[in-house]
């Protein structure tokens, strides 16, 4: 909600942007990713119910380009260390070790995204993730491989991102839409 009115802008763009796939570009393969944050206005917590949500407008989506022939891919959104990483590395007590989180706080448990795959089913569509590329087992430090991981609360660094190619690579090559 903005100033109190239903925010539309979102779903103008989609439906726009839904509109020109399945009648100008007819992909093959659409790859989708989100950041979870956002609520919905019946539902303001960030949870579950918000998630589901957001995942059933997606899955209105990804079912119209699906019966037109497209296979969806959803890029997991990246692990949320929920503090702006480089800050605290140059702040004055800032360390690899007093930058890094516990796993279980910055990997999201459910998405939008793992929910939307799933009700559209096998075959299509399939997520990646990439969460144990970016953290460890138990927790998500602020470098990796002498590379700084994120460059602000929630965005991996282009240099992080590039280290994390041949593994999405790997990931987009699986997939049998992808095969020719």
């Amino acid at each position: 909600l903005r100033s109190g009115k239903p925010f539309t802008t979102c779903h103008e763009w989609e439906s726009k942007a839904l509109d020109y796939l399945l009648h100008t570009v007819h992909p093959d393969v659409v790859i989708v990713s989100f950041h979870p944050g956002p609520t919905v206005p019946d539902h303001p917590a960030f949870d579950a119910i918000s998630q589901r949500a957001l995942a059933d407008g997606m899955v209105q989506y990804w079912r119209q380009l699906s019966d037109a022939g497209a296979y969806i891919v959803g890029i997991k959104p990246t692990p949320d260390p929920k503090l702006n990483v480089p800050d605290c590395l140059s702040s004055r007590h800032g360390s690899v070790d007093t930058c890094s989180v516990p796993r279980s706080k910055a990997v999201h448990p459910t998405t939008a995204i793992d929910t939307a795959v799933q009700a559209l089913g096998p075959g299509k569509a399939t997520e990646i993730n990439l969460d144990d590329y970016i953290c460890g087992p138990d927790e998500c430090r602020p470098v990796v491989g002498n590379v700084v991981v994120y460059r602000d609360e929630k965005h991996l660094t282009r240099t992080y991102s590039m280290t994390l190619a041949p593994y999405l690579q790997r990931a987009l090559l699986a997939i049998p839409a992808l095969q020719t």
